[in-house]
Formats: structure tokens, C-alpha cells, sequence
């Protein structure tokens, strides 16, 4: 368990071809993860209505179950997909449960369900039906913690010709929010091709089309893409893509009393939109044997809407006015990378990135003029402007059979201006970060890790309202690690490391109220694997970790130390595993904490904390399709002279049909 550590160090030492690949695919990225509770407003629809595909390669069933402390949840997935020559039938169903057992417990229910099936009638036609349902239930959630939808639609795909379908749906939706029901019509037109070639050019279209009428409400669910791409020479091609889409969600919300004494309603209808369209081009050319430039260029424009259905002009401070935001973004960059046969490989780019947005306010014919421009000079406070340029540069070279060599570096300035005066978060932001790597393999029994890090950043505000903030701050740290196999029974992995975080106010000696201050710590780590038989092992992790914070003197170099802290990790484990698929291991955790305080110079004891009890973990595999795995620990907690028991659970089944 806890030695896959050293596995992981392992391949990492001997298969280096893997850093080749690598280094041809060190094209900056961008990922935006997006939680279901941190969307925005705007993309509501789809924490609502989360599509769910029904095509898997693999029809199964799961269920998942796991208390930790005083959080219960239980996961339930089934997926099934059947296709035959005339016939497509896909079913899922998602059910997920969260308990939190407080003095006021929370309780989160949702559950999916989608099914579609589909009936070739000859070549170029087909008959299509679907139906999806969602129900949600959130005694924490405000305005939209008891919901349901339901819908179910049914009509013809034409394939007109080979590579090309268009399909289109009909029928009705119900829709739930709290204790108002709403249905209607609900209408779905969607498109799509398989991959175009036409003069040397290659292409992809598909465009969605999902809209429903939930009078007095409305929903809708837009979007489509288009893919081009061109071959050169061998290695340099063009690719462009575009992307579009509308979402639009009406929410319910209480009215206000002056909204439920004019329109004579007890709730207000809140309408939330996005609109968005964008393009990625990325032009990839071989300028000579191993090297490559890569141009890319992207940009999008957003826009975010919030609308009120009904909107009392009686009080001038409580209007309800529609806003948006406009949202535009332009990013370009070059990368240079170098392909050697082995020795040496190496990247290069510099990106620049620009985005734009402002904050806009529907003006209301008849309303005070005034008044309106106060609450438009309001809301366009919050507009702001970033540019961030970037370099960024990598070299690996493996200059002997048992060496390799990792340098990696970057450096980013950020510009964020805000054109209100009243918006003091004006500011400049400079980035810097190295990271070096060497790694020796002394025999297939001994490898070892040197890597040392090192990142500086400096923010400054502009305006001196919030200048006492402005401050560097400077990381640094080195781990070095060891990896022992003397023989195929046996695995240590070892790992050391020493870390500095100084963070230095720039008017620390004009403002007495502003402390620069220190962060040092120590860790080791040790994680051992030994197979006393085919069946039969034993493992070992033990982590140690020493840090203190104080209040640093920068220029002199000194520091009054305010806390030290110790803690330490101890958890081995005795494992049985045989050939018909079954694990059993039994072992024993302890964490340890230990907190101290500083008088004057004096280290003083301020408390501690310590938990211990036994694990165990048992992994059954009734078959090649189905496994069982079961997970606990029971952990005594002594915080000073509190104490208390918790029982903690983990259960996965999962069955393949």
C-alpha cells in the first residue's frame, strides 16, 4: 500500500522515455474544473439538469459507501448500452446521498435517471425516444433545495448521407422548484458529422438545440462546434475550432412586498443566462529535423445575464434592475521544442494573455435618471482589465545511462487595472518559479533523487489605500529521495525535505500594525514493502513533520520564533492476498501531535493531540466481473483532557454485466 510510493520513484528512474513525450507535449494548457457547488449562478442549468451519457463500453452497476467522522455517503451508479444491427437501448441511473450529522444535520439527496432507446427503420431513417429524470432534495440549499424535472421526448434521425444525422425530438417536460409546478412542451433539434475531407481539409460539425416552454418559465440549452484541420508537411498542420452556446434558466425566488402588493404574486421569477463564443487555432510547423514551433491563439466573448420577471417601481432604493456582464478574452503564445534522439530535449514558449470585463446595468425607461446612474456607476466599480505575460522554459537531458536531469522554469507578470477610481485592487503581480531535478540509478537496487525549488512572487498595489499589503514572498525548498530494492520481496522508499517560506511586507518599518513573517518546516518520510511470501507481506509508513511559524526580520535576517509544532505518522499493516482474488489486511494508525508556544525565547507547551486505533481492508473479486472492497478504522481521539471514539467506513462493490 503506503510503498507505492516507491514504485512510482522506480519508473520514474528507469523509464525515462516517458520524458520525451513530455517534453513534445509541453504546450501550455488551460484547465477549468468546475465544482457543482462553486458555478457560478448563470450555469445553474446544468447543476440541475447534468447530462449524463448513456454509451459506455462496459454495462455495470456500483455502489459505494463511506462514513468518516460524522459524514455518512452512499453513491449508487448503473449503466447499461445494448446495440444491435436495428436496435440502440442505453440506460443510467445515478443516485447519491450525503448526511452530515451535526447539531442541525444537513441532508443532501439527488438522483438521475436517463433512458433511450432507438429503431432503424431502414438506412436514412430511425425512430428515437428518450426520457430523463432528476430529483433533488438540500435542506441547506436556498431557493432551489427541493427540485424535479422530469421530461420525455420522442421522434425521427435522418441520415441523408453517410457520416451525417440530424435528429428531432418532441414532446413534454415537468419541471419542480419548491412548491411550484410548472409543464410544457419541450423540443430538442441536434446535429452532427462524423470526420469531412475535402481538398486536403478535414472537418467536424455538431450542433444541440434543447429548448422547453414551462410556462410561466422557460429553458434552454444551446450550443454547437465546428473543427477544422489541415496537413502540411510531415509534423506542421492548422487546426480551428469554434464553439457557441446559450443557456438560458428561470428560477423562482420569493418576491419582495412591494412586488406581491403590484402584480399580485408570491413569487418572482429570476432568469439567469449565459452566452458564449469562442475559437482555439493551434498551427504546429517542423522547422528542421526535432524542432518544432507551435503559434497558438485563442479568445472568447461571455456574456452573463440576470433578468427579473416582475419589477416594482414604487421605491427607487429597492428596484430590481437586470445586470450583465461582458466577459472577452484573447490569448496567443509561441512554443519552441527540441527533440533530440536522447541527449537533450528542451522547450521554450512565451504566452500573453489579455481579458476584459465590464459590468452593465438595463436602464428602466421612467425611472429617475439619476438614481440610475448611481446604481450603473455601482455596478461598473467591479470593472477590470488583466493582462499576464508568461515564459516559461524546459530542458531535460539524460547524459549518461544512469542520469537525468530535469530544469524547468517560469516567470509572469500580471497587470490587473480597474478604471473606477473608487476601486482600489489596482495591482501588479510578478511570478517567478525554478525547479531543478537530477536523478542517478546506481544498480537496479539503489536510485536517488535530488530536486530543489525555488519561487519568488512580489504584488503591489498602486492605490495606498492598499498598499500595506504589497510584499514578497520567497519559497524555497530541497528533497532529496531514495529508493532501495535489494530484492523483489523488499522496497523502501525514503524521502527528506526541507522548506522556507518568508513572506516580507514592503512598509513593515512605516507601519507598525504590518509584520512580515516565517515559515520553515522539516518532513521525512519513510514507506517499506516486504513480502514475506507469495501471499503473505508487511508494510510500513512513518511520516514526520517539524514546522515553526514567527515573525520575520528580513533585513537582519532573524526571526522571533511564535510556534513549533511536531507530528508524527505511524501505520503498519500485515496483508494476505492470493491468487483467487482476495486481500485481507489488518494493521494500526497513530497520528501525533505535539504544540508549543514561545515566551520570549523560551519554548513553552501549549497542548496536543493524538489519535490511534486498528485498519483493516479486505478486497474480494467474486470473479473477473465483479469486486467487493471494504475499508474501516477505528479512531480514539484525546484532545487535552477530551477523549471520544469514532468508527470510520469505507464500502465499494462493483458487478459487470
Amino acid at each position: 500500500m503506503h510503498a507505492g510510493h516507491g514504485n512510482y520513484f522506480y519508473e520514474r528512474c528507469w523509464r525515462s522515455e516517458s520524458y520525451k513525450q513530455m517534453f513534445m507535449k509541453n504546450i501550455v494548457r488551460y484547465i477549468v474544473l468546475a465544482e457543482i457547488f462553486s458555478m457560478p449562478l448563470f450555469s445553474q442549468a446544468n447543476f440541475l439538469f447534468p447530462s449524463v451519457s448513456t454509451r459506455t463500453d462496459t454495462n455495470g452497476a456500483s455502489l459505494r459507501f463511506e462514513r468518516n467522522l460524522d459524514t455518512y455517503q452512499w453513491n449508487a451508479l448503473t449503466r447499461y448500452h445494448e446495440q444491435s444491427e436495428n436496435w440502440i437501448v442505453g440506460l443510467s441511473e445515478q443516485y447519491n446521498f450525503s448526511l452530515i450529522r451535526l447539531q442541525q444535520s444537513s441532508l443532501r439527496d439527488e438522483q438521475n435517471f436517463s433512458f433511450n432507446i432507438a429503431r432503424k427503420i431502414s438506412p436514412a431513417f430511425s425512430l428515437k425516444a428518450k426520457t430523463e429524470s432528476f430529483i433533488l432534495s438540500d435542506n441547506q440549499s436556498l431557493g432551489i433545495s427541493n427540485a424535479g424535472i422530469h421530461s420525455g421526448v420522442a421522434g425521427i434521425e435522418v441520415n441523408p448521407f453517410p457520416g451525417i444525422s440530424v435528429s428531432s425530438l418532441a414532446g413534454i417536460r415537468f419541471d419542480k422548484q419548491q412548491q411550484y409546478e410548472d409543464e410544457g412542451a419541450a423540443y430538442e433539434l441536434d446535429g452532427r458529422t462524423d470526420t469531412l475531407e475535402y481538398g486536403g481539409y478535414r472537418s467536424r460539425f455538431s450542433f444541440d438545440i434543447n429548448q422547453s416552454s414551462i410556462a410561466p418559465r422557460f429553458f434552454r440549452n444551446n450550443d454547437s462546434y465546428a473543427f477544422f484541420r489541415k496537413d502540411f508537411v510531415e509534423g506542421s498542420f492548422d487546426t480551428l475550432n469554434f464553439h457557441w452556446s446559450d443557456t438560458r434558466w428561470d428560477f423562482y425566488i420569493p418576491a419582495d412586498t412591494l412586488v406581491q402588493k403590484q402584480f399580485g404574486v408570491s413569487a418572482n421569477i429570476q432568469t439567469r443566462g449565459e452566452e458564449l463564443l469562442s475559437f482555439v487555432n493551434v498551427l504546429q510547423y517542423g522547422i528542421v529535423r526535432n524542432l518544432t514551433m507551435v503559434v497558438q491563439m485563442s479568445g472568447n466573448s461571455r456574456s452573463i445575464r440576470r433578468a427579473y420577471r416582475y419589477t416594482s417601481l414604487a421605491d427607487l432604493n429597492a428596484i430590481l434592475y437586470n445586470t450583465s456582464v461582458q466577459e472577452s478574452y484573447l490569448d496567443g503564445g509561441v512554443d519552441m521544442s527540441y527533440a533530440g534522439e536522447s541527449l537533450l530535449q528542451a522547450s521554450f514558449g512565451i504566452h500573453v494573455n489579455e481579458r476584459d470585463e465590464k459590468h452593465l446595468l438595463d436602464r428602466i425607461p421612467g425611472v429617475d435618471n439619476n438614481a440610475q446612474i448611481n446604481r450603473a456607476e455601482k455596478e461598473s466599480r467591479l470593472d477590470n482589465t488583466a493582462r499576464r505575460t508568461m515564459l516559461q522554459g524546459l530542458v531535460y537531458s539524460q547524459f549518461s545511462e544512469h542520469d537525468n536531469i530535469v530544469l524547468q522554469s517560469s516567470a509572469s507578470l500580471l497587470r490587473y487595472d480597474t478604471p473606477d477610481s473608487l476601486n482600489t485592487d489596482d495591482r501588479d503581480e510578478l511570478l517567478m518559479d525554478f525547479a531543478l531535478r537530477e536523478t542517478h540509478v546506481f544498480n537496479p537496487i539503489v536510485a536517488l533523487s535530488l530536486a530543489a525549488n525555488a519561487t519568488v512572487g512580489h504584488i503591489v498595489y498602486l492605490f495606498k489605500e492598499r498598499s500595506a499589503n504589497n510584499n514578497w514572498n520567497r519559497i524555497f525548498r530541497f528533497s532529496p529521495e531514495v529508493q532501495y530494492t535489494p530484492s523483489p520481496d523488499f522496497r523502501m522508499f525514503n524521502s527528506f525535505e526541507v522548506l522556507a517560506n518568508y513572506t516580507v511586507f514592503d512598509f513593515e518599518s512605516l507601519l507598525p500594525s504590518v509584520q512580515s513573517y516565517s515559515y520553515r518546516q522539516f518532513a521525512f518520510m519513510d514507506s517499506s514493502a516486504y513480502d514475506v511470501s507469495s501471499r503473505l507481506g508487511i508494510d510500513m509508513y512513518f511520516y514526520l513533520r517539524l514546522y515553526e511559524r514567527g515573525v520575520l526580520h528580513w533585513q537582519e535576517f532573524s526571526e522571533r520564533p511564535q510556534q513549533y509544532v511536531e507530528e508524527a505518522t505511524f501505520s503498519p499493516q500485515v496483508r494476505y492476498g492470493n491468487l483467487r482474488g482476495m486481500y485481507f489486511a489488518v494493521g494500526f494508525r497513530s497520528f501525533a501531535q505535539n504544540r508549543y508556544r514561545y515566551v520570549e525565547t523560551r519554548r513553552v507547551f501549549d497542548g496536543n493531540f493524538f489519535s490511534y486505533g486498528p485498519t483493516m481492508a479486505i478486497i474480494i473479486s467474486l470473479s473477473s466481473r465483479s469486486r467487493v472492497e471494504l475499508q474501516g478504522w477505528k479512531e480514539f481521539q484525546q484532545y487535552g483532557a477530551s477523549r471520544r471514539g469514532l468508527a470510520n467506513l469505507s464500502m465499494f462493490v462493483k458487478v459487470l454485466f
